[in-house]
């Protein structure tokens, strides 16, 4: 397995911090202002 190119690892870094903020801030509703859209 090689390492990821610098674009490719800085989009992986964004989707997987999205799917975070997604999950666990907006679905668990850790954040009164965050609401899903």
């Amino acid at each position: 397995m090689r390492a990821p190119e610098p674009e490719d690892y800085g989009a992986s870094v964004l989707r997987d911090m999205q799917h975070w903020l997604e999950a666990a801030v907006i679905g668990l509703q850790l954040c009164p202002f965050a609401k899903a859209v």
